[in-house]
């Protein structure tokens, strides 16, 4: 049920590392588990090295943030073809320095997750989700998105195990920010509840949405990652062969020797 984990490539906020957190989601019996380091995809393969040694179903997005840390919205992908388009996505943007927009563009094979309600709920493609955290989940009665489940799915971010992780959280906000850890108002934190919790304590707020309950696990259900790893995947040789490219040394090594120290130099 945790759409949206964070590891230490989220930078200057997280606090697992891709090993760290892969292991407490085993340690709380998690099947799935989706990375969404916040405009970052270097944890990626090391995540799903460790989720395929740990038989958990490995899932990868991106969380975007812009300029002043404040979150847009999360992508997830439904396979390697979502997945390429979200890095395409950031890199674009990260490349040419642009601005990520407020609402993400069309993305095929890629779910959007919003925190808040950036458009009307009638403008949110089928693909568009909005993120209801645990403690929020009282409020749905008294929302028109309650005519509207299929489009919700349950939040709960994950950045620290603990309250020692959060003090450490903290402490990473105050250098990004620049500041004293006692300082930290208007800040972009964490909340004070994003660690693993027990599935039934998580859910039941969500006792009278069972429909949310199952767009999440659905989301789950339909998405995967498959990363191909090991040598066959490497180039073996430059030249075709290993005799080829050791010739390829030698001439090379010989042509800068005489570069670089001139030619006929006894000691070179």
């Amino acid at each position: 049920m945790y759409l949206n984990a964070h590891t230490y490539f989220s930078l200057r906020y997280g606090v697992f590392s891709p090993g760290q957190l892969v292991e407490a989601a085993a340690a709380h019996q998690i099947k799935a588990l989706v990375l969404t380091d916040i405009n970052n995809t270097s944890a990626a393969l090391e995540f799903v090295r460790a989720c395929q040694k740990h038989r958990i179903k490995p899932i990868l997005g991106i969380e975007f943030r812009d300029d002043k840390h404040r979150f847009l919205y999360t992508g997830i992908a439904r396979n390697n073809a979502g997945w390429s388009r979200l890095c395409a996505f950031l890199t674009e943007h990260s490349l040419n320095n642009k601005v990520l927009p407020a609402v993400a563009p069309p993305m095929d094979d890629v779910f959007i997750i919003y925190e808040r309600e950036v458009k009307p709920f009638e403008m949110f493609r089928p693909n568009e989700l909005l993120g209801i955290r645990p403690a929020n989940a009282g409020k749905l009665v008294f929302s028109a998105w309650r005519h509207r489940p299929e489009q919700l799915v349950v939040w709960q971010p994950l950045t620290y195990p603990d309250a020692e992780g959060y003090r450490l959280h903290k402490l990473l906000r105050a250098m990004d920010a620049n500041t004293l850890a006692t300082k930290l108002d208007g800040v972009a934190l964490a909340g004070p509840e994003e660690f693993f919790r027990p599935e039934a304590s998580l859910l039941a707020p969500f006792q009278n949405h069972p429909k949310v309950i199952q767009n999440t696990r659905r989301i789950l259900d339909t998405c995967s990652i498959q990363f191909e790893t090991g040598l066959q995947r490497n180039r073996l040789s430059f030249m075709g062969s290993k005799e080829g490219d050791l010739n390829l040394l030698a001439k090379l090594a010989e042509s800068g020797c005489a570069r670089r120290y001139g030619p006929g130099h006894k000691r070179a």
